[in-house]
């Protein structure tokens, strides 16, 4: 069982980095964690098989985290894909994910695999496989911005996760939009615990690991302009800390065991 990370750069496109996903392997089923743009090479760089993906997760719709899923389901078709994918979004979100597929051409009838779309709700246990479920709580990191009264509330939506496999939890935050965000799931003590750099301090994440108290922290979703800041911070931290939190590159991987 382990955890990869194909990317791990911010909504700002890199020459350095992918846009932040992750992939959890277990023996039962493989989860893909958001397909933004660049999702499909990003893999191929990680030595990950595209067929072995068993179900894609997205946390919510901003491109870096959302729009590489019709790139990856037509390599899914090209290469022959026989087996099942599901992939689950937030209840809301179905329809703009179905219409996306539609208009790249992605259509269950011409597939050869079958397509299964789940609509979770938040707060509310999914099971993804045995012994493999998640929760989704909303953070403030999408929310209504101008002027757009026009569009509805119910769009808006952007989760943090709690990950259960088998007696393993992880917290994977997703983009936040403020430093509370980092405490969504703080009624426990998480062995893995997965957040960004991008839109909060290196005193934000100090505050988290002191308050969360995770086995090992992986800091990802990281921006080349804060890079420097994010380095010097982490290099003040002394050699236990720094055995415990992790500064992410493409690539990563994280055995569980």
């Amino acid at each position: 069982m382990k955890i990869i990370f194909p990317g791990t750069g911010s909504g700002k496109t890199s020459k350095e980095r992918f846009h932040t996903s992750l992939f959890l392997e277990t023996p039962g089923f493989n989860l893909l964690i958001d397909a933004g743009d660049g999702a499909a090479k990003a893999l191929l760089n990680s030595s990950i098989e595209f067929n072995s993906i068993n179900g894609i997760l997205f946390t919510h719709y901003h491109a870096d985290h959302f729009t590489g899923i019709g790139a990856l389901i037509t390599q899914m078709k090209i290469t022959g894909r026989k087996s099942e994918l599901t992939l689950f979004t937030h209840k809301n979100l179905v329809e703009p994910l179905i219409n996306l597929l539609y208009y790249v051409y992605m259509f269950p009838e011409t597939l050869g695999f079958n397509l299964k779309i789940i609509g979770y709700r938040l707060a509310e246990k999914v099971n993804v496989a045995d012994d493999f479920s998640f929760i989704a709580r909303q953070n403030s990191h999408v929310y209504p911005k101008g002027d757009i009264e026009f569009y509805p509330e119910s769009m808006f939506v952007s989760s943090s996760l709690l990950i259960t496999i088998g007696k393993k939890s992880i917290v994977y935050t997703s983009d936040v939009g403020a430093p509370d965000d980092l405490f969504l799931f703080d009624n426990i003590e998480p062995d893995i615990f997965i957040t960004e750099a991008a839109h909060i301090e290196p005193e934000d994440l100090y505050r988290a690991f002191n308050g969360i108290k995770p086995r090992k922290m992986f800091v990802t979703h990281i921006e080349d302009d804060k890079l420097g800041k994010l380095a010097v911070w982490y290099d003040s931290l002394d050699d236990s800390m720094r055995e415990k939190i992790i500064i992410c590159q493409d690539g990563l991987i994280e055995n569980l065991g």
